[in-house]
């Protein structure tokens, strides 16, 4: 995925592997990583409990339309 602004996700339960501009890192509970999501990034759950994870994004351009 690539998408404007910037994006922050916590892992909540389980293991989440994490792929940034082709970079591989692993998540675990209670980890968090905060990034610009214009670079392409993934993720998947890993092992047998699917993981959960809360992600919030942010888009710093704004419509003029009001």
């Amino acid at each position: 995925f690539s998408h404007e602004g910037e994006e922050f996700i916590h892992v909540l339960v389980g293991t989440y592997e994490f792929v940034y501009d082709g970079k591989k890192d692993i998540l675990n509970q209670g980890d968090s990583v905060y990034f610009d999501s214009v670079i392409p990034h993934t993720g998947r759950s890993l092992g047998k409990r699917r993981a959960r994870i809360i992600a919030v994004m942010y888009s710093y351009k704004r419509s003029r339309n009001f």
